[in-house]
């Protein structure tokens, strides 16, 4: 029943945990970006898709003794297992609903509150297990139940310490057609992540099948199924680096703030490679009795033994893999690393696994020699594309994702047809040579369609642009930002402007001033200047140019703000609808 159980495990847990591992990515980074609601939007879609995903899977589950006999399994073995399966079909949907529920408290940090549940549902497991099994003679059908409650039960404390617990009432929203656009946003990287857990899963599974193909496959089975369930144990320690790894980087992401992404990575993996190289070490170490733990037929003990080295050198590798899996999930390459895993378990591992096993007769460990190929190469590439990622990159397309839903590697052609000059900052496009015209879209921010085809620039190069006063307000010409040093400029007028702008961030709209009016404004445009970055600060430049993001502009002459100040988004927002008057110009940009 051990072998069924892993079979349901690698199927049914690897596409569940698979989708779910997209709210890493979105609600961490969601989490990070401050945008609180928007983390409990996704986990309401995460957990309507996961749940419709649970019928095929259903239907597939009373396949598996058909399924199972088409691999040439044995007869009984195949009827207990489809039986078995069977009477796991009632736990698919609290298994899917509690691993949205994990990923939306551990985009939070949320961890403790998960321990306590988990601890709570294994103390009712386990006298149900014993009361089903041996006091009311369920057998097979009373293990199948009790798990089924535990998972229950493990929802519905996580369900109560959301809903009433004050630390998740900023992200607690309650159902709304928002969901819908949540599950349209997860749903467009929970296939990409999915597919990249079951394809490394899912060649666990097809070794432990393959093995069954061996000459004395009972012997074979049971050593290859003792090594998956000690690499299956050990592989949580790694995991839960990759899960910190994900949580923070995508918080990190999220805000802003690569540098601190970078940081993190590097001490998750001091961390995972210690304990890896330990727990290699001591596997290879006890390999002489680490059989008995499992079995006391000597056979077995000698097989275990002799797979030890194997299996200790597979810990490393996986280690590895598990922690940079982690950074993928939280900086949201989980295609990438799709692609990885096909190529590494798929064209490398399965491939060298057939051959040592059958065709130079190594059998069962020429089937774990592959497994351990297959990962040494998944580990290798993760680490070059980890080691090449560009973290500011990731960062904006982190803000890209979370503000406007929108997933990069899927909106290219849109971004060479369309422009965006977005008021949160998130995206910015100005066109070369071209003329643009304005059209008010949304709450969100302008859109402005281009006349013509553009040419796409990364917000960090171009979200502010310099102007020269000496061309006049309908030819600006901007060119990609260049930072001045810092310097701040001490004025009556500045003093003056100042204070307007604490008045700008209180009181209502009405007694805000008018900055089109302000006579510290129309002093301060015709002595210094200014520039405004995507951080939304403001920030001091040479007086000989001036500074801002490319749709800056006001009848007759410049504003210029030289005092270094933070605004939150929604001040700036109205400081532009307040100061800056949008029309037709031409932008020239490098």
């Amino acid at each position: 029943m051990k072998f069924i159980f892993l079979i349901w495990r690698n199927v049914c847990s690897a596409m569940q945990s698979g989708m779910a591992s997209a709210l890493e990515t979105l609600c961490g980074q969601a989490y990070g970006a401050e945008q609180y609601k928007k983390v409990g939007s996704l986990t309401y879609g995460a957990i309507l898709c996961l749940v419709l995903v649970c019928i095929p899977l259903s239907v597939l589950f009373t396949l598996t003794e058909k399924l199972l006999l088409m691999t040439g399994q044995d007869p009984l073995i195949s009827a207990q297992a489809g039986k078995f399966a069977i009477q796991l079909i009632p736990t698919l949907f609290p298994y899917a609903i509690l691993q949205c529920l994990v990923r939306y408290l551990q985009a939070q940090s949320l961890i403790f509150p998960m321990v306590w549940s988990s601890l709570a549902a294994l103390g009712l497991q386990l006298p149900l297990c014993w009361a089903f099994v041996f006091k009311l003679g369920f057998g097979n059908t009373g293990a199948a139940l009790s798990v089924g409650l535990s998972y229950w039960f493990n929802v519905v404390l996580l369900v109560l310490y959301v809903k009433y617990s004050p630390v998740c009432n900023k992200t607690f929203v309650s159902f709304s057609k928002d969901v819908m656009v949540s599950l349209k946003e997860f749903s467009g990287l929970a296939i990409p992540s999915a597919a990249m857990v079951c394809l490394e899963w899912w060649s666990f599974e097809l070794i432990l099948l393959l093995s069954g193909l061996l000459p004395n496959p009972q012997i074979e089975t049971s050593v290859l199924s003792i090594c998956f369930t000690i690499s299956y144990l050990h592989y949580h320690v790694p995991y839960s680096f990759g899960a910190a790894a994900s949580t923070l980087i995508s918080n990190e992401l999220g805000a802003g703030r690569p540098e601190s992404a970078r940081l993190t990575l590097l001490a998750v993996l001091i961390l995972s490679i210690f304990e890896f190289l330990a727990a290699s070490i001591a596997i290879i170490t006890c390999g002489q009795i680490l059989g008995y733990a499992f079995s006391k037929e000597e056979e077995i003990v000698d097989y275990v033994h002799k797979m030890a080295p194997f299996l200790g050198l597979s810990i490393i590798m996986d280690g590895l893999q598990a922690t940079l899996s982690g950074v993928a999930r939280g900086s949201g390459w989980q295609h990438i690393g799709a692609y990885v895993n096909l190529g590494a378990y798929y064209l490398v591992g399965t491939p060298v696994a057939l051959l040592l096993a059958f065709v130079l007769h190594m059998k069962g460990q020429g089937l774990w020699s592959g497994l351990l190929a297959g990962a040494t190469v998944q580990s290798i590439m993760l680490s070059v594309v980890t080691g090449l990622t560009d973290w500011e990159k990731q960062a904006l397309e982190a803000r890209q994702r979370i503000f406007t839903g929108d997933f990069p590697t899927e909106k290219e052609s849109t971004r060479k047809k369309y422009g965006y000059l977005a008021e949160n900052d998130v995206l910015e496009k100005i066109c070369k040579d071209y003329r643009k015209t304005a059209n008010v879209e949304n709450r969100r921010g302008r859109r402005y369609g281009l006349l013509r085809k553009v040419k796409y620039l990364p917000a960090t190069d171009i979200c502010s642009a310099e102007f020269r006063p000496e061309t006049s307000s309908s030819d600006i010409r901007a060119q990609p930002r260049r930072r001045q040093p810092l310097r701040a400029l001490q004025s009556p007028a500045t003093a003056s402007l100042n204070s307007e702008l604490k008045a700008l961030k209180s009181g209502d709209h009405q007694t805000r001033p008018n900055f089109q009016q302000s006579s510290s404004v129309r002093a301060l445009s015709t002595t210094t200047s200014a520039s405004l970055n995507c951080d939304c600060e403001l920030l001091t430049s040479s007086p000989d140019t001036l500074q801002a993001q490319p749709r800056a502009r006001l009848p007759g002459h410049f504003l210029c703000i030289p005092e270094v100040l933070r605004l939150d988004s929604l001040d700036l927002c109205r400081l532009l609808e307040l100061t800056w008057r949008l029309g037709d110009c031409d932008l020239n940009c490098n």
